[in-house]
Order: structure tokens, then C-alpha cells, then sequence
């Protein structure tokens, strides 16, 4: 039995050995695949030594530096040292970063590593059929986000027409090229470019000469086609600096080297996941049942003053990290402003409990007898007058300040003596019931008060005077007293008094102006509707003068030939009277006859068609409604009836335009526009008779008629050009012109043809005078 607990104790001691023995320290190896200072390198690093800075673990760390020393020659020797180096070493785990250095411990784990259980990380694009031949080995893939960064840039720049991607043609490029083959085919209708074997300066003289139209997305590049190296923060920022457009990246050490950003996997964190797994494996968890991790994890991170300089708005974006943005105020002082606000309380805390300490002291009544003489100080020399009433019906001061004498007319101790005058007898009756309402609601709804009356002062001046106050409750939420402030608004009201005078009497001003202007506006719309009827027979006299010139010359052979008919005739009745016809020659007066009637017919028809014309054009130009019009023979008949050769205007017209051209439009206002401009060119334009030509082009643009006007006249002035089209505005008013041609001729344009008119002159590189006219209503 004593044995048997004397066994017991043993194995209780025995026990509480194990417990208090130190835990033993692992050994674990990390291999880099590039070199220290590489930033990807050492953010994957650090992340694994702050997941094993708390733990038992001897970490021996070492670099392959493949990234600068690549060659076979290189590798056998690599080998052979890691190999001296390593062989009589038994790890507990392995760690690796990126490719070269898995591949390395794969090759060598049968000689140098044995059956070390292995974690990796960085390890490019692992595929699961790959994964499946590794034994006792776990860890995390590395995946650039490549489509959901050209998602992005697209998102960012909606209007771009071109993505250049770049890599390089190692190892690890040659793995992306692949993945960004397969990404570019979700893009099928943009235009998406893969750069990898090229050199730098081939790749500065792209970036250099690219359009607005384009980005750059960058993945890894550590070499270039001529084997020369390159470290992170040498590339990008050159390829940064040389681009005329954004570069976006996919790596978080491509941060902060001018580049934009994007959706970046984070070397910290992808270290941080590694060392975790490995941890689980060092404290007895089995390495292969923990799942390889396909998918790595990503952050969306941009360069605050990369964006702005591109002008690229993330208003439509959430979940950005963004980096060199401005810090707030807050953030800047955040510290200093939490320490400072401490600090204020903690003296707030001893100034309250000093404040009651020293209460019941000497030193304390001397101090709050100098407070006292600063307060009262304080107050003196407040705007207005401070004041504590009492809460009861009359609410008699107890505390006024010094001002009151300027208000009132009596001192501070005359308004607080009980035999003198109170405060509130110097209140008008009438004011003094407003007055105390608005000092029983604040006692009874707990709130401020403002209130203006009129205090009448020893010297019967009356006062405006506005308070403010509220009531002042204890402990126990009785109202105790009321504080308040006396303000004198006497100027205030007095120049509110005559502001209103002033107002009242703009107010009849205005009035007074205004009807003086409608009867002025009335004067001159009357006048200007004489003056446009003037102006619109000022122009039907220019069409029934061209058509008296018309007609003139027709009428006059008419007459002619009717009375050589008449002639002929007579001279046939006397012959057959006397008995002297001869056949010939009375076959000859016949046809003679013939020939002259004809011509009288011609000419008669011809004096009818410029009547009908004219009927015509005279019927549109008082039309306002649009029909279908070819106007090629419309224009033609309003040309035909104008008088262009009299004795002041020898004009001549050159009309193009093409014959079968048909649109739908206002015939009248068109007609009364052409008569407008070809009054404006006989009255103003042209200055003899001699040389004078006006040219009317029409032509059929895309959407719309232009008609083109041009004489060869003297021109407007540079300083008339942008005057001619307002109403009134003429250069030979003396001269019975009111100025409204071109005014009506604007309004026709604008208004009825649903256009626009531009007018060039001799200043402008024409010679003469041009208008140019736009009709863009001219289909059914």
C-alpha cells in the first residue's frame, strides 16, 4: 500500500516536472528567393517575425538572391553551400518565399531536408494538379488579381480605349504572361496589349509618347530582354516618372514609386498567413491536414496625390486604402488633441477639487475674493448690463452691474436700495405684461428668454432696452434666481425706424418709376409697330417698283405690236375698199399680222406671270403658315420681280441653287427675308451704280438649309457688326431709316424659320457684306 502511494507521488512529481520544464525551441529555416532589401522579400519576412516574435522558435533566415544571380553555374554552387551548411542541421519546419526557393527545396529535400514538413508562400499560380505530387507540404498561393485590375482601370476610366500590360520573361513573368493571356480573353472587345520582352529604354520611349486614351498596368518586372536587373524601386518609379498616363500595379511594393495603385496582394499579410499555418504545425497540428491556399488575398489600395494629378475620381468606390492622402486635423493632432483634452480635465478635476480643499482656508476666502473682484471685473466690462433677480412676483435685483446708470439714470446701489426706485417701476405699463410672461416661461419650461420694451430713464428719455436671460435651478430643481443681460437697442431701433421711412419711400419711388416706364414701354411698343408696318410697305414698295419695271418693257412691245396691227389692218380695209389688193402683198401684211400678235400674246403672258408672282409673294409674305416649296423656283420668282437696274442701283443678282431642291418651310417669312437683305444692300451697300453684285447660294447641309447672302457693297464697321441685328439701330436715321429691317429679318430667322443668322463684314475677311443663314425646321 505504501509503495503503491509512494509510486503515486512519483508520478504526480514526475508530471509537475514536465509542466515547469521550459518548452523546447524549434528550429525553423526560412529560404527567400531574392535578396534582403528586395521590398516584397522583407515584407513577407517581417510579417512571418511578428507572427513568431511571442514564441519559442530559433528562426535562421537565408537568400537565394535569384533575382540578380540566375545561371547554372551559380545554382550548383548554391547548392553545394546550402548543402554544407544545412545537412547536419535538423529543422522543424521549413518556410519558403516565391518560387526559386520552393523549387530549391523540393530538388534538395530528399538530401539536405528530408522529411522537414514545408510551408510556402508566394509560390505563383499553383495549380491544384501541380499541388497534388508535393508531399508533407502546405501553404499559400500567389495570385495577382490581374482581371479585376483591368476591371478597375476601366471602372476609374470609363473613357480609355487601351491597356498596355507589362511583365517580364523570367521565372515568375513567364507564369503571369500565361494567367494574363487567359484574362485578357474576359475582354474580348477592348483593346488589351501584352509588353514582356522588351527592353527598358524601349519600354521609357512607349510610355513617353502614349495618348490620354490609354493606361498602364505593370506586374512584375525585375529584368529586362538585355539580362540587365532591375530592383522595384528603380523600375517603377522610372517607368512612373517617364509615363504621360496612370500606372496601376499589382504587388504592394510597386506602392508609393509614383505609380496609381490598384488591387495589390500584400507581402506583409501573405507572410503573416504563412507563418500562421507553420505555427499550427509546430504546436503538433499535422501539415497535410491543413488545405493548400489557392486564392490570396488582396487589398484595394491608391495614391491619393497620383489620382488627383490625373483627375481620376473614386466617387463611386468603397473599401480603398488610400495612401499620401492629406491627413485631417484630427488625424494630424489626434495624439496631441487626446493628451491635451486629458490634461484639461485632469485640471478641470483639480481646479473643482482644489477649489473645495481650500474652501474652508484663509488662503481660500483670499482667493475667492480675488475671483470675486475678477468676475466683477468680467462683468463690468461685458457689452450691456448683468444682472440676477430674484424668482419672486416682482423679480427684484439682487445683482446688477455698473452700466445701469447709463440706462436707467440711477446708480447700481439706487436700483438695489429697497427704498429707492425698482428696476421694473422704469418699465412702460404697456411693455412690462410682455416682460413678465416671457420671465415665467422660462422659469416654468426651463429655457432662455429675449424680450425688448421701453424703459423710461430719470430723465423721462425713453430707452429701448432688449433682455436676455434664463432661470438659474439648485440640486433639487428649484429655480433659485434669474441671470440676465440689459442691452440698450436704442440706435438699433432708431435706425430700424428710419430704414423703414427710407423703404416706404424707395417703394413709392419705384412705383412712381415703374409707371413711368410701362407708359414709356406702351410709347414704344406703339411706335415700333408703326415703324415695322412702315418698314413691311417700305418693302412691298421695292416689290411693286421691281414689277413696274417688269411689266414696263412687255406692256410697251404689247402696245407696240397692237398698234402696228392696227396700222396694217387699216391699210388692208382701204386697199379692198379701192379695189387695189394685190395677193402678195396681202399675204404679206397677213403674216405680218401673225408676228405681231404672237409677240402681243408673248408679252401679255409674260406681264401675267409677274402679276402672279407678285400676287403670290405679296399672299406669303403676310403667311404664316409653312408649306412644301421648291426653292429653287420660289427664290427665282422673287428675284425676277426686284427693279436691279435703275438709274440709282445697277445691281446684278447671281442665284445658285439646286433646281430639284424641295423642303418644307414658311414661304412668307423666307420671301419678306430676301426683300429685307436686298432693301438693306440697295439702301446701305452700294454707293453707286456701277459694279454692283449680290450673290444668293443655297445649299442642302446634312440637317439643315443654308442660304448664304453676300453683295459687294461698302461693309459694316467693326464697331457696328454686333449692333445691326437691335432693334432701331440704323446708320442713316437723318435719311427716313428706322433701323428695324435687320431687327425684323433676325426675328423671321430666330423665330418663324426656326434658324440662325450670322453676319461678316469687310473687317472680318469678306468683302462687303455676308449673311449667313441656317433653316434647320425644313422637313414635314
Amino acid at each position: 500500500m505504501k509503495w503503491q502511494l509512494n509510486k503515486q507521488l512519483l508520478l504526480v512529481l514526475f508530471t509537475l516536472t514536465l509542466i515547469t520544464l521550459p518548452a523546447k525551441e524549434k528550429n525553423v529555416l526560412l529560404l527567400n528567393s531574392y535578396h534582403q532589401g528586395f521590398l516584397w522579400t522583407d515584407n513577407i519576412t517581417n510579417g512571418i517575425i511578428d507572427v513568431f516574435k511571442d514564441e519559442k522558435i530559433n528562426l535562421h533566415i537565408e537568400y537565394l538572391d535569384s533575382k540578380r544571380q540566375f545561371d547554372n553555374e551559380y545554382l550548383k554552387i548554391l547548392y553545394s553551400l546550402l548543402q554544407y551548411k544545412y545537412s547536419k542541421n535538423n529543422y522543424d519546419l521549413i518556410l519558403t518565399s516565391d518560387n526559386n526557393a520552393f523549387n530549391f527545396i523540393q530538388e534538395s529535400q530528399s538530401t539536405i531536408f528530408k522529411d522537414t514538413p514545408i510551408v510556402f508562400c508566394g509560390l505563383n499560380y499553383l495549380k491544384k494538379e501541380e499541388a497534388e505530387k508535393f508531399t508533407n507540404t502546405t501553404g499559400i498561393s500567389e495570385v495577382a488579381d490581374i482581371k479585376n485590375n483591368i476591371r478597375l482601370i476601366y471602372k476609374l476610366q470609363p473613357e480609355l480605349k487601351r491597356i498596355i500590360v507589362i511583365c517580364d520573361d523570367i521565372v515568375t513573368g513567364k507564369i503571369i504572361q500565361k494567367e494574363i493571356n487567359i484574362a485578357i480573353k474576359d475582354f474580348p472587345n477592348k483593346n488589351i496589349q501584352l509588353i514582356y520582352n522588351a527592353s527598358i529604354n524601349e519600354l521609357i520611349s512607349l510610355v513617353e509618347n502614349l495618348q490620354n486614351d490609354t493606361a498602364i498596368l505593370t506586374t512584375v518586372f525585375s529584368r529586362d530582354k538585355n539580362n540587365i536587373f532591375f530592383e522595384y524601386n528603380d523600375f517603377f518609379p522610372l517607368l512612373a516618372q517617364r509615363s504621360k498616363v496612370p500606372v496601376y500595379v499589382t504587388w504592394d511594393f510597386a506602392l508609393n514609386q509614383g505609380t496609381i495603385g490598384g488591387i495589390v496582394v500584400d507581402g506583409y499579410k501573405h507572410g503573416k498567413e504563412a507563418a500562421s499555418m507553420a505555427l499550427e504545425i509546430l504546436n503538433g497540428k499535422s501539415v497535410n491536414t491543413i488545405p493548400i491556399v489557392y486564392k490570396t488575398s488582396t487589398s484595394l489600395i491608391l495614391d491619393y496625390e497620383i489620382l488627383k494629378k490625373f483627375n481620376i475620381s473614386t466617387y463611386n468606390f468603397k473599401n480603398i486604402d488610400f495612401i499620401n492622402k492629406p491627413e485631417t486635423f484630427w488625424m494630424k493632432y489626434k495624439e496631441i488633441l487626446l493628451i491635451v483634452t486629458i490634461i484639461i480635465l485632469f485640471l478641470l478635476i483639480a481646479i473643482y477639487g482644489l477649489y473645495h480643499g481650500l474652501k474652508e482656508s484663509q488662503l481660500a476666502h483670499k482667493r475667492i475674493n480675488d475671483i470675486a473682484n475678477q468676475y466683477k471685473t468680467l462683468v463690468n466690462n461685458i457689452p450691456g448690463v448683468t444682472f440676477r433677480a430674484k424668482t419672486d412676483d416682482n423679480y427684484n435685483l439682487i445683482i446688477i452691474g455698473e452700466g445701469i446708470k447709463e440706462i436707467s439714470g440711477y446708480s447700481k446701489d439706487e436700483i438695489l436700495s429697497k427704498n429707492d426706485i425698482s428696476y421694473n417701476e422704469l418699465i412702460e405699463d404697456k411693455d412690462y405684461k410682455n416682460v413678465d410672461q416671457a420671465r415665467g416661461n422660462s422659469i416654468l419650461n426651463q429655457e432662455p428668454y429675449t424680450v425688448e420694451y421701453r424703459l423710461t430713464n430719470k430723465d423721462t428719455k425713453v430707452h429701448w432696452i432688449l433682455e436676455k436671460g434664463r432661470a438659474v435651478y439648485n440640486t433639487t430643481e428649484e429655480y433659485v434666481h434669474i441671470d440676465g443681460l440689459l442691452l440698450d437697442i436704442t440706435k438699433q431701433k432708431e435706425s430700424e425706424k428710419d430704414l423703414e421711412i427710407y423703404r416706404k419711400h424707395l417703394e413709392d419711388k419705384v412705383e412712381e418709376r415703374t409707371l413711368e416706364l410701362k407708359n414709356s414701354l406702351e410709347n414704344l411698343k406703339e411706335t415700333q409697330e408703326q415703324l415695322v408696318e412702315a418698314s413691311k410697305m417700305a418693302s412691298l414698295g421695292l416689290l411693286v417698283s421691281g414689277v413696274a419695271h417688269e411689266i414696263n418693257t412687255p406692256a410697251g412691245v404689247s402696245l407696240t405690236s397692237a398698234t402696228y396691227i392696227n396700222d396694217v389692218s387699216n391699210k388692208i380695209a382701204e386697199d379692198i375698199t379701192n379695189g387695189k389688193v394685190i395677193k402678195s402683198e396681202l399675204i404679206l401684211s397677213i403674216n405680218k399680222i401673225y408676228e405681231s400678235s404672237s409677240l402681243t400674246i408673248n408679252s401679255l403672258n409674260k406681264i401675267i406671270e409677274i402679276i402672279s408672282n407678285f400676287k403670290q409673294i405679296a399672299v406669303d409674305q403676310d403667311s404664316q403658315e409653312k408649306r412644301e416649296l421648291n426653292i429653287y423656283d420660289y427664290i427665282t420668282d422673287i428675284l425676277s420681280i426686284y427693279n436691279f437696274n435703275n438709274d440709282k442701283y445697277n445691281a446684278k443678282i447671281i442665284f445658285k441653287c439646286p433646281k430639284d431642291l424641295v423642303v418644307y418651310t414658311n414661304p412668307g417669312a423666307l420671301a419678306r427675308t430676301l426683300s429685307y437683305l436686298i432693301s438693306n444692300s440697295l439702301s446701305h451697300g452700294f454707293t453707286s451704280n456701277i459694279n454692283n453684285i449680290i450673290n444668293v447660294e443655297v445649299i442642302l447641309k446634312l440637317d439643315h438649309l443654308e442660304i448664304v447672302y453676300e453683295d459687294n457693297g461698302i461693309g459694316i464697321s467693326l464697331e457696328n457688326i454686333n449692333k445691326i441685328f437691335d432693334p432701331f439701330f440704323t446708320t442713316k436715321r437723318g435719311s427716313g431709316h428706322h433701323g428695324l429691317g435687320l431687327n425684323i429679318v433676325y426675328s423671321l430667322v430666330t423665330h418663324i424659320l426656326k434658324g440662325s443668322i450670322t453676319c461678316l463684314s469687310t473687317k472680318q475677311g469678306v468683302e462687303g457684306t455676308k449673311f449667313i443663314i441656317n433653316i434647320y425646321d425644313i422637313y414635314s
